[in-house]
């Protein structure tokens, strides 16, 4: 009788185990809205499109969101510039810019502005509004 109690009980352990990993097995994991756009600049704050991802497995779940983030003192800005040149613009064949990344500024972030990551210590996936804790976001070099 004691042995089936035993096993009654780990089972009962093992698939409590399982529901809660299967069901709440990535909450709590840093989020990030990756491949997106600002669609407003407001005053302390953006409100970007894109894609959300847990940051650990990009290629995994993924959902379209529209996001208010806001700016906080602690905010890292880094503005990755695209820098192309007059030889790969002419040159109608495929190319890839050289990009440098450089401190941001609040004031690049204008309505298009290209969005390479927004990360946040909320999970984005339940939340449309969250401070923001880094933006990266392209602009474009033509030095010609």
């Amino acid at each position: 009788m004691r042995k089936i109690f035993l096993i009654v009980l780990i089972v009962a352990v093992m698939g409590t185990g399982g529901f809660i990993f299967i069901f709440y097995g990535q909450k709590g994991e840093a989020t990030e809205l990756n491949g997106g756009r600002v669609v407003e600049v407001k005053e302390n704050s953006i409100i970007a499109e894109g894609f959300v991802v847990y940051s650990a497995d990009p290629a995994g779940q993924r959902e379209f969101k529209k996001i208010e983030f806001r700016i906080v003192p602690g905010t890292v800005l880094t503005n990755r510039v695209r820098i192309i040149t007059r030889e790969q613009a002419e040159s109608g064949k495929q190319f890839y810019p050289t990009d440098q990344d450089k401190p941001g500024r609040i004031e690049d972030l204008k309505s298009d502005t290209g969005i390479v990551s927004i990360k946040s210590d909320k999970d984005l996936f339940k939340t449309s509004k969250a401070a923001a804790t880094e933006i990266l976001y392209n602009t474009y070099e033509l030095p010609f």
